[in-house]
């Protein structure tokens, strides 16, 4: 039997992502909504640092956190957030788990 997860998604304020336009890019992709379905979510998370903007709902336990990772950032791309940072680098995706809860945090690119 299959267990599912549920992950918040967390976006930098600074990267202007609106979560409805993540929303939108990441519905257009077919291998992101059998993966996950996206429930927008405004509330504060860590204030100072990020906003919670969605939640990505039914996750399979048998997902490598790698392929979500990957499919954030097919999102991501389909939602031009590359050319509204004006920048070659991609965002950095990374997942954590804070009080058990498994977090996608997206920041803007490192300058290194």
């Amino acid at each position: 039997m299959t267990t599912h997860a549920s992950y918040k998604l967390v976006i930098d304020p600074e990267l202007e992502l609106d979560a409805n336009d993540f929303a939108k890019s990441w519905n257009s992709i077919s291998e992101c909504t059998s993966t996950a379905e996206v429930k927008i979510d405004s509330q504060r998370f860590d204030p100072g640092l990020c906003v919670t903007q969605a939640a990505l709902i039914g996750i399979a336990s048998s997902v490598a956190s790698g392929l979500i990772i990957e499919l954030v950032k097919r999102a991501l791309d389909r939602a031009d957030l590359r050319q509204k940072l004006k920048k070659s680098k991609e965002p950095q995706v990374v997942i954590r788990e804070e009080n058990g809860i498994p977090i996608i945090l997206v920041k803007p690119p490192s300058d290194e």
